[in-house]
């Protein structure tokens, strides 16, 4: 990921940080903004909220001006970046903001009252945690359908049981990015600010893999990943976000940075190149989903949305796995 600006950091002078990543959704930020603005924090907590619109064309920044005197929340700053894509807004967000744990708060996430404060305390008790994230509920905005709910997780649902527990230092085992909060030091030191490669959503496109990729950079860098189920969001979800053709869109992002994810999470080969090994495990997408699916896709009616939204995956993974093999790209 090619830095949009040449941005020297702020120094860390506040307890935390809400970072607002947004693109044309106006009337879900509000809701956003409305649950943050309602915050219960500790007396003499210092905090902030910075609102990024990454390109909004509706009512994004009128939005932002009704919450911009609203006493509840001590300093709310709205800053646009222009080159499009999620990472790069919240690339944004991380080098202009002041606290010293930073909250990747999405623009359809209603936080819990007290979620700010036991952000800060579970990262008072757990001084090396560079990453943690928490309960994630889907809301789903209307009725939805049984094949969304089955792929709850990849709209961001984290519901991994009722105790904290520290994530381990290998392995594809990561949090999700929506309420993800990073310790400013790591972010900093991780290297992602500088080399970061996935650009995750970029307008209507559904990318993926940024938030993987921050993860696993906090990770390597010698940072401890927690789990923490204290740390409870709404994750709402539009109509629009449970169709199969949208469904298929998500799956092929997912797996076009499957390459990329796995190289980056594994512990280099003494054998072989990480980036043939990966492109060589996404390829084998394909071969283990064919040989799984078609029987069901034939003869069960039901398993047909499934098995495309598997299909979809698996061709996003082949498509990866070239490009990354060729360039070391995505």
């Amino acid at each position: 990921m090619e830095p949009s600006q040449d941005i020297v950091a702020r120094a860390a002078s506040l307890d935390f940080s809400v970072l607002i990543c947004t693109y044309n959704r106006a009337q879900l930020l509000m809701r956003t903004l409305e649950h943050s603005a309602a915050q219960v924090v500790p007396i003499g907590t210092r905090w902030e909220i910075i609102v990024v619109d990454n390109n909004c064309a509706d009512d994004t920044s009128e939005v932002v001006r009704r919450y911009s005197n609203d006493p509840r929340i001590p300093t709310l700053r709205f800053m646009r970046e222009p080159q499009q894509g999620v990472a790069f807004a919240r690339r944004r967000a991380f080098l202009e903001s002041r606290g010293k744990l930073l909250a990747c708060v999405d623009d359809d996430c209603l936080l819990a009252p007290n979620w700010i404060e036991q952000a800060l305390q579970f990262a008072s008790e757990h001084p090396r945690a560079g990453a943690f994230g928490g309960r994630n509920v889907i809301v789903w905005e209307t009725s939805t359908n049984g094949i969304a709910e089955l792929y709850g997780q990849s709209l961001a649902r984290q519901e991994l049981g009722d105790q904290p527990f520290l994530l381990p230092p290998t392995g594809r085992s990561c949090l999700v990015g929506a309420g993800l909060v990073v310790r400013r030091e790591a972010i900093m030191t991780s290297g992602w600010i500088k080399t970061g490669v996935l650009v995750g959503r970029r307008a209507e496109a559904p990318g993926a893999g940024e938030d993987a990729e921050i993860f696993f950079r906090i990770r390597h860098a010698g940072w401890e990943c927690w789990y923490t189920p204290k740390l409870v969001l709404s994750h709402i979800i539009p109509e629009t976000r449970t169709t199969l053709p949208y469904l298929r869109r998500l799956h092929h992002g997912f797996g076009e940075a499957e390459a990329f994810l796995h190289a980056l999470s594994r512990v280099p080969s003494p054998r072989f190149p990480d980036r043939l090994v990966a492109a060589g495990w996404s390829l084998g997408e394909l071969r283990r989903v064919l040989a799984r699916w078609p029987r069901g896709y034939l003869l069960f009616a039901n398993e047909r949305p499934t098995w495309l939204i598997r299909i979809s995956y698996a061709l996003g993974c082949v498509q990866g796995a070239i490009r990354y093999l060729l360039t070391g790209r995505v």
